[in-house]
């Protein structure tokens, strides 16, 4: 597969913002990996005005995501969670034949340069 990272020049995050953020791309990567035949995905993650963005999209299968609602796997159920104990949003974004996205957004995130630490 394919990965393409795109990323503002992003300051440091707290170390349990970081930690969650990652384990959200790791399983949106994981879920893609295991159920989307894709070739390509791109991330591409976005710090304005005190608000985190970050996009996993992927050019595989698709899926519908109001047929997998509540069944399943724990990855999508895994990924809300974490979004929301960041106080977060979560969407996903499929259609068959059209590949997936996650888009995750948290608002209100301090982040500190290099100098403050």
């Amino acid at each position: 597969m394919e990965c393409e990272i795109r990323a503002d020049d992003l300051r440091h995050l707290p170390m349990a913002v970081e930690t969650e953020l990652y384990r959200i791309a790791q399983e949106a990567l994981n879920n893609m990996l295991k159920h989307s035949a894709a070739t390509r995905v791109t991330i591409t993650i976005r710090y304005r005005h005190g608000t985190l963005a970050i996009q996993i999209k992927d050019n595989g299968k698709g899926f519908d995501p109001a047929s997998v609602a509540g069944k399943g796997g724990m990855g999508l159920a895994s990924i809300q969670e974490r979004v929301e104990r960041l106080g977060g949003t979560c969407q996903i974004i499929s259609r068959l034949g059209r590949g997936t996205t996650v888009q995750v957004t948290l608002p209100r995130i301090e982040s500190h340069s290099e100098e403050t630490g």
